[in-house]
């Protein structure tokens, strides 16, 4: 089984407008529950608040969360691996 992440790559090298409007679609969904995630969820919290606080602006702290959050959620779907 393929990672998210991994499953993404491999739909950037596919030109089709399909591959493109599922990659488009799941930036955007990660885009929506970051900021979400950044406040309710413990761990995505302990993330994003350093970078806050080391300076980073919004968005990039943001951004970063995004990938975090790509990465909790393709652990949570596996059995026996720890996300935090």
């Amino acid at each position: 089984m393929l990672g998210a992440a991994t499953a993404l790559k491999e739909l950037a090298k596919d030109e089709s407008p399909a591959s493109r409007f599922l990659i488009v679609f799941w930036y955007k969904g990660l885009y929506m529950a970051a900021p979400v995630a950044a406040r309710h969820s413990p761990i995505l919290r302990a993330f994003y608040l350093p970078l806050r606080a080391a300076g980073k602006p919004a968005k990039v702290a943001l951004t970063a969360t995004m990938g975090k959050l790509s990465l909790v959620l393709n652990s949570a779907l596996k059995p026996k691996l720890n996300y935090a």
